[in-house]
């Protein structure tokens, strides 16, 4: 009997172990819990990134450092000199001499884009792409500036390297490898490897793992981009100084992470380390993703449980004014099942949206478009066999408005410009299109809502040039309220998950 009931005893352990274990396994993440592992994939990132840039210079340095000693460079060198000392680089020695050299750089320096000899006056006395450098001197005003000069009149023994900068001639970023070049222990030269941008940069601009809006990037010690900006449409390398906290504190710490505001004035999550990738470099590399994407994509994880929270506190929160006057003189009306663009200033309005819902979605100064949508529309969740009863009724206007957008309207670093309000008298629509809005690639940080169900009608009217969304609600005491003075949804879904 005492045998039976201490199998009982285990058997009952061993089923409340496996609820606990398995309430654990269901139990979804804090938010807390989800950034701390959005930034641990940021460190892993960052760690990969720093890996692979650092393998490509280390091996680029092997190459180098082996070349001024290979019988072939340095006696190629040494007779090129002398043919250039004697003026005779048009003769049948000289373009045997030149050709063997571009059949081994072809071979072994192919992922170099130039390679110059240079007398110990500094003079380029041979090109491999015979460039406006060749048969300059290094140390003309052209060069002056640059830290290429400097590091070839103090070139010793040893090979050095010279961080990236401007290298007007090649009309883009170069790095380089000086070599001193030795004959019988006497020095008679040095040669210059010329290393781009364009490797390292492909590493830090292949984004696989990193969301819509994550980026590594590489910061030299002039606080200067060294990769491509996933922001900017223009040139960011060498042209962007980033003064941001991540860097002041990768200064000062070393290595670290944070939410803090990036160059675009973002609150990103920010993974950064300094480190010595090759010859006392001390670059910074940073590794980031917005807080409105981790925000959005928690959103996501747990849709109802948060819309649900998010709908009760827009209703809490709501703002009001009964001072609200918009002259609609020359403004464009839109109907039921209608959207209306504007880009020229006119505004936008739409009267009576009660079993309806109203959309706004604009660029400030750019364009707006203003969107009655009808109760027949997929925003409302309709099953797949009300859609087949609705037939040419049912729409998908957010749908067929985006795809227009996107095709014809913004550049793809402008979407995160666009701005969202959805208003409605009722909740029927509201989490679909939130979530059609999400789906995408918008940030809950873009979208506002207003609604109010006491309300019979709403009167929107959208000015786009000044980012207004005016809403005219028909109560028994009329009212009035601006879209924009409210929170957008991420702020609001912030406080709920920090609460």
């Amino acid at each position: 009997m005492l045998k039976s009931k201490k199998n009982i005893s285990i058997f009952f352990l061993l089923i409340c172990s496996s609820i606990l274990i398995l309430h654990s396994l269901t139990q979804p993440l804090t938010y807390t819990e989800y950034k701390n592992d959005v930034f641990q994939l940021l460190i892993e990132k960052r760690a990969t990134k720093k890996h692979e840039v650092r393998q490509y210079l280390q091996e680029q340095q092997t190459i180098a450092m082996n070349l001024a000693q290979q019988p072939i460079i340095v006696d190629t060198f040494s007779q090129l000199l002398t043919l250039y000392q004697k003026n005779a680089l048009n003769t049948p020695q000289f373009y045997a001499l030149e050709h063997a050299l571009e059949e081994y750089y072809v071979f072994h320096l192919d992922k170099f884009y130039d390679v110059l000899f240079l007398n110990t006056a500094g003079d380029i006395f041979f090109s491999i792409k015979k460039e406006l450098d060749l048969f300059k001197n290094i140390h003309d005003p052209m060069f002056k500036d640059l830290a290429l000069s400097q590091a070839v009149k103090k070139l010793k023994d040893k090979m050095t390297f010279v961080d990236y900068e401007y290298y007007d001639v090649s009309s883009e970023p170069a790095s380089f490898y000086v070599l001193p070049v030795f004959d019988h222990h006497q020095k008679i030269g040095s040669i210059l490897l010329q290393l781009p941008i364009n490797h390292i940069n492909s590493i830090l601009t292949n984004r696989e793992g990193l969301g819509r809006t994550g980026e590594v990037y590489l910061i030299n010690n002039k606080h200067l981009m060294l990769s491509q900006s996933r922001f900017f449409d223009d040139d960011s390398i060498l042209t962007k100084k980033i003064e941001t906290e991540a860097i002041r504190n990768a200064n000062i710490q070393g290595t670290g992470e944070k939410v803090i505001l990036d160059y675009r004035a973002k609150r990103v999550l920010s993974a950064y380390e300094k480190t010595d990738f090759i010859h006392h470099t001390d670059w910074i590399i940073v590794a980031e993703i917005d807080e409105d994407e981790i925000i959005t994509n928690y959103y996501l994880e747990l849709e109802d449980t948060l819309f649900s929270q998010l709908k009760q506190y827009i209703k809490q929160h709501q703002t009001m004014s009964s001072e609200c006057h918009v002259d609609l003189t020359d403004a464009l009306k839109v109907d039921v099942k209608e959207y209306c663009k504007s880009k020229n200033g006119t505004k936008l309005y739409t009267n009576g949206v009660a079993t309806c819902t109203a959309l706004s979605l604009y660029i400030p100064n750019k364009f707006g478009y203003l969107l009655h949508i009808p109760p027949t529309d997929a925003v409302y969740g309709h099953s797949a066999i009300t859609k087949w009863f609705l037939e040419d009724d049912y729409s998908n206007m957010i749908d067929l408005v985006m795809k227009r957008i996107y095709r014809f309207d913004i550049y793809p670093y402008e979407k995160s410009l666009m701005q969202f309000g959805i208003v409605a008298t009722h909740e029927a629509s509201l989490k679909q299109a939130i979530h059609q809005i999400l789906d995408y690639g918008i940030d809950l940080s873009q979208i506002r809502i207003a609604f109010h169900p006491e309300s019979a009608s709403v009167n929107v009217v959208l000015n786009y040039q000044t980012g207004k969304t005016d809403n005219y609600w028909n109560t028994p005491v009329n009212f009035c309220s601006t879209l924009e003075d409210g929170f957008n949804l991420s702020d609001i879904v912030k406080k709920l998950v920090e609460s």
